[in-house]
C-alpha cells in the first residue's frame, strides 16, 4: 500500500512541476485598445463596447496554455488582439 502512495505522490509533483509558468513566458498577449472592443464585454447587451477584464485574463491565460503545449524551447509568440467581433447578433 505504501510503494502506490508514494508513487502517486510523485506522479502528482510531477504533473504539478510541468504545469507551472515560467518566469519568463514564451506567449506576450497584448489587447490593443480594448476599450473599443465590440464583443467583449459579458455584462452588454449588444450596445456597449469595451473588453471586460476578466474576459482579456481568461483569454490571455487560454493562449499561454496552448502556446506552452505547441512551442518548442526556446521559441517565443507575441499576439496583438486588436478587436474581438463574434459572428451574428442576437435578435430576441
Amino acid at each position: 500500500m505504501r510503494p502506490a502512495l508514494a508513487i502517486a505522490t510523485l506522479g502528482l509533483l510531477a504533473c504539478n512541476s510541468v504545469a507551472q509558468p515560467t518566469d519568463n513566458p514564451a506567449v506576450q498577449v497584448q489587447f490593443v485598445q480594448p476599450e473599443h472592443f465590440r464583443d467583449a464585454s459579458l455584462d452588454s447587451n449588444g450596445y456597449e463596447r469595451g473588453a471586460d477584464a476578466y474576459v482579456t485574463q481568461q483569454l490571455s491565460q487560454h493562449l499561454m496554455k496552448l502556446g506552452t503545449r505547441y512551442l518548442a524551447p526556446g521559441q517565443t509568440l507575441r499576439i496583438d488582439i486588436r478587436d474581438i467581433d463574434l459572428a451574428g447578433r442576437y435578435e430576441p
